[in-house]
């Protein structure tokens, strides 16, 4: 039956399994979001502001299955367009972001205990892309600092760093 405490129950190893091929941080997020998935969107698209806003920022992020409601709300968050979420979902996406920091937490711990170094890695930037909102796509080695502060992109970041002067 599997470990009660685990944020993925009886599927932890499946999770295991799916983190030894996860490449990146966007990877494991897909990891994550298949394991903890609640339900469908369709339903819900009356509780968002501006659907329409909502999807065309997020279209590059959606393939041609239909969304997840958990999907729709991480990609929410990681982009910073709660503006366009009403109360009810806003509240079901900061009950979302406690089970989506346990879920990193504990991928982080199973990766360190059967899978690469580089799992483990993702699934701690993943828990950090939580934590500051932050685009999984978007974090790449030497960038990622930047990308907290929301004005400054991974272009703007990967210019900066072009420009500065080296530490030799």
């Amino acid at each position: 039956s599997g470990d009660p405490t685990s944020v993925f129950g009886s599927k932890r190893l499946d999770v295991v399994s799916q983190l030894q091929s996860a490449d990146s941080v966007a990877d494991i997020a897909a990891v994550m979001l298949r394991f903890t998935a609640r339900g469908s969107f369709c339903g819900r698209r009356q509780s968002v502001k501006d659907y329409s806003t909502l999807l065309e920022h997020l279209k590059p992020w959606f393939n041609e299955s239909p969304a997840s409601m958990d999907e729709v709300l991480f990609l929410t968050h990681v982009h910073r367009q709660n503006h366009l979420l009403d109360d009810g979902l806003i509240r079901e996406l900061d009950a979302l972001l406690l089970t989506w920091s346990s879920a990193a937490r504990e991928m982080a711990r199973l990766a360190a205990d059967g899978t690469t170094a580089s799992a483990v890695v993702g699934a701690l930037r993943l828990h950090r892309c939580l934590a500051q909102a932050l685009d999984p796509g978007t974090i790449h080695a030497g960038t990622g600092d930047f990308l907290q502060v929301p004005h400054i992109g991974p272009m703007f970041a990967q210019d900066h760093l072009a420009r500065a002067p080296s530490a030799s």
